[in-house]
């Protein structure tokens, strides 16, 4: 695994905006709303630092975003976590 591609991912993952999120999403023909895209940066961000390679940590936060906003969007944000972990 690159060192230097994992640092970008992990930098992108803690700095992302709603609008980013949104056109990342589509890029992976998954659909997120303003709302479901603000929602699932809060919970970002109540981690410290997000490592894209932390299964504990990915699990943590899809396991909060299916409680706090929807079981759809935690499968979207899974699938689009995952999708970042390919390009690595």
């Amino acid at each position: 695994m690159n060192p230097f591609i994992q640092q970008m991912i992990n930098q992108k993952i803690n700095t992302i905006t709603v609008n980013e999120l949104i056109k990342h999403g589509r890029t992976y023909n998954i659909i997120l709303t303003p709302n479901d895209a603000s929602k699932i940066i809060k919970i970002l961000k109540t981690e410290p630092y997000i490592d894209i390679q932390d299964d504990e940590q990915h699990k943590r936060l899809i396991k909060k975003i299916g409680k706090d906003v929807s079981l759809d969007v935690a499968k979207k944000a899974n699938e689009l976590l995952n999708q970042f972990k390919k390009m690595m």
